[in-house]
């Protein structure tokens, strides 16, 4: 499928028309095919390919608390202007979480805006999931942006794992949303070490309903 006036051809994946970014992470194909960018891997970091599960070992190691670092940095501007219409979805296989509360995925990435801007994530917390299983996470946020009010909606493997209010992601101690949308995949927060298998990295410029989250 081609988009009109000659625009680049949509990747094969559900509801391609509203990526805004998508990484599929095979092997020896790390970039953003939405924008052309090739990741940035930053200190403390590690990718390897590993052939027989077919996907990335991702590492990030922080040699201090307050410092996040990614092996996969994208340093680009995802076209997000309301963090209350957004879908992420990534297929992980946990190795060592930390203290579950390190992002598979995060936008803007940590290392320019810290935590006291509003991001986007989704993370272990709360999806007891089982270590050396491979899981397809989702995350779905449900809120106005301008008001602070809603919620955020967590999937695994397509089915309603639990939400939280949008105050997990706006705090009233946080700033509004940051000047640039960069990416971050696989960032450790305040733990000695995070380690996932990663693939298929997607984020869209709109909600989903539970039927859509199921084709994803």
């Amino acid at each position: 499928m081609r988009r009109e006036n000659n625009e680049k051809e949509l990747p094969n994946v559900p509801f391609a028309e509203n990526l805004v970014f998508y990484a599929p992470l095979t092997q020896g194909d790390l970039t953003d095919h939405i924008s052309g960018v090739s990741p940035v891997q930053q200190s403390d970091t590690s990718i390897s390919w590993d052939s027989s599960k077919g996907m990335y070992l991702l590492e990030s190691n922080p040699v201090r608390r307050d410092y996040y670092v990614s092996p996969l940095y994208y340093d680009i501007d995802v076209p997000i202007t309301d963090i209350g219409n957004i879908t992420m979805c990534i297929d992980v296989i946990n190795v060592y979480m930390g203290n579950q509360y390190c992002p598979h995925i995060c936008i803007p990435s940590w290392s320019d805006c810290g935590k006291s801007y509003t991001s986007a994530w989704t993370r272990e917390n709360l999806y007891n999931s089982t270590v050396g299983v491979l899981y397809r996470y989702v995350v779905t946020a449900n809120f106005n942006y301008d008001n602070n009010q809603g919620y955020i909606y967590f999937y695994k493997n397509g089915q309603y794992s639990h939400s939280r209010n949008c105050n997990e992601w706006t705090g009233s101690n946080k700033k509004p949303l940051y000047n640039r949308n960069t990416v971050a995949i696989t960032m450790a927060n305040d733990t000695d070490s995070f380690k996932i298998y990663a693939k298929n990295a997607r984020i869209y410029n709109r909600r989903m309903t539970a039927s859509e989250i199921a084709q994803l």
